[in-house]
């Protein structure tokens, strides 16, 4: 379950920068529109994969809970985030991966 809720972080991360207004806030350029189509296929892929990943690990019922409970506090973290500190979020991606490492050492 933890790697279905990391996957759905990067693809709310993907599909916020794929937005010029975000972009340009965290990159500070505009965005290209190849990089934009590639961020919105590649966050909208990540998002059904996690989707999927959750009712795999969880069940039908307990897996659409959790996608959507995790769902709401990932774009409030992102928004966040996004209006206070934006050169933070790409930081994020880094940090939660090596948390989840973290996780899955002293889980073993």
């Amino acid at each position: 379950m933890i790697i279905s809720a990391y996957i759905l972080y990067l693809a709310l991360i993907f599909l916020s920068i794929s937005m010029n207004k975000h972009y340009k806030v965290v990159i500070s350029t505009n965005i290209n529109k190849n990089y934009q189509i590639a961020s919105k296929l590649l966050g909208n892929a990540l998002l059904i994969i996690s989707f999927i990943l959750f009712i795999k690990t969880t069940g039908l019922s307990l897996g659409i809970t959790y996608f959507f409970g995790f769902l709401a506090l990932y774009i409030i973290i992102i928004a966040l985030f996004l209006t206070y500190k934006p050169k933070l979020l790409i930081i994020t991606i880094f940090v939660s991966f090596l948390f989840w490492v973290l996780i899955k050492f002293l889980l073993n």
